[in-house]
């Protein structure tokens, strides 16, 4: 008997959507979210990169148990091609997990070496870090004399206070902001961490909280339309993902910076690091399993080189050896 999966979000069924999608599809979403604790933003995801590979299989007359090495090094290569290295990274993890859980389960009988298939070495993108004097200056472009500003100040000074994640931000509930300036929080994989922030981030919050049922009214929801945090002005009720993406790059232009919700996220890990956090802190923030994945988020400048050089080469000016190496 094949499981139908529920879309997160609009309750319709991929058959509802779709006629020709594969119910195992669907299983294998529903496996990967109930054994990973995957978010629902990454399950859509996930979802929409099964659905563009499944159709072009089907344009060749193939099934995706059938597929043959080549075809999908065919249609990694045209994903290569036309779009980012992001892209590509994670239409390639997509498909590698798709078929580990097949041959799992006994649906296809491909060779163990399928798992690397086109794992080809390629230049990560860099992420855009600004400097702390532009995030200043970002966090201030808001009209906080509006309820729409007063929402947007709080979320941008939360995300560069806490370093969270989009959908961690998004996911947090009225009830659990407390006086202490802590939120206890489920992060990626379903792994609880505490979440500490500052007087800035606590007060545009209270600020915000003040006109967060006034938003709610006025967008023709009810006040208890959602226990979420941050509430929508559209026709949902919860803010959603697409909406805050929009909201930083449309701040960001005024600056002529390109920013994303991520790139928040690397600037609280870059300007911590600038300020001479322990990485080992770094990575405890940022909810990192993996210190190697916490320096990732990490941009040195060349600024910091030289100035790291400045003070420690002893054949530099600023350079002041330890007493320990001093002679008399």
């Amino acid at each position: 008997m094949k499981m139908t999966y529920v879309l997160p979000q609009t309750g319709r069924t991929e058959n509802e959507e779709q006629e020709d999608w594969d119910g195992r599809f669907g299983d294998f979403l529903i496996d990967l979210q109930t054994q990973e604790g995957l978010t629902d933003l990454t399950i859509r995801q996930l979802q929409l990169h099964l659905r563009a590979y499944d159709a072009w299989l089907k344009e060749l007359g193939r099934c995706w148990t059938s597929a043959r090495r080549e075809d999908i090094q065919e249609y990694l290569q045209q994903v290569r091609d036309h779009r980012s290295a992001s892209t590509l990274r994670s239409k390639l993890w997509s498909i590698r997990r798709l078929y580990a859980w097949a041959r799992e389960n006994s649906i296809v009988t491909v060779p163990s070496c399928w798992m690397m298939v086109a794992r080809r070495t390629y230049e990560r993108k860099r992420t855009v870090v600004p400097s702390s004097h532009q995030l200043q200056q970002l966090l201030e472009l808001p009209d906080t004399s509006t309820d729409k500003g007063l929402r947007d100040r709080a979320v941008l000074e939360l995300l560069y206070a806490t370093g969270m994640r989009a959908t961690e931000i998004l996911s947090i509930k009225l009830h659990q902001v407390v006086k202490d300036r802590c939120l206890r929080i489920m992060g990626k994989g379903q792994v609880e961490r505490l979440v500490v922030y500052g007087e800035d981030a606590a007060y545009w919050i209270a600020q915000y909280k003040e006109k967060r049922q006034m938003m709610l009214l006025k967008a023709g929801h009810s006040v208890v339309a959602t226990q979420q945090l941050f509430v929508s002005m559209g026709k949902h009720a919860a803010y959603q993902y697409f909406e805050l993406r929009r909201m930083i790059r449309a701040y960001a232009q005024r600056l002529n910076l390109k920013l994303t919700p991520h790139a928040l996220r690397h600037a609280f890990a870059t300007h911590l690091y600038q300020g001479g956090a322990a990485l080992r802190t770094i990575q405890l923030l940022l909810g990192h399993a993996q210190l190697t994945t916490s320096t990732i988020y990490i941009s040195r400048r060349i600024e910091d080189s030289k100035k790291m050089m400045h003070i420690h080469h002893p054949r530099e000016d600023g350079y002041k050896p330890y007493r320990r190496w001093s002679s008399g």
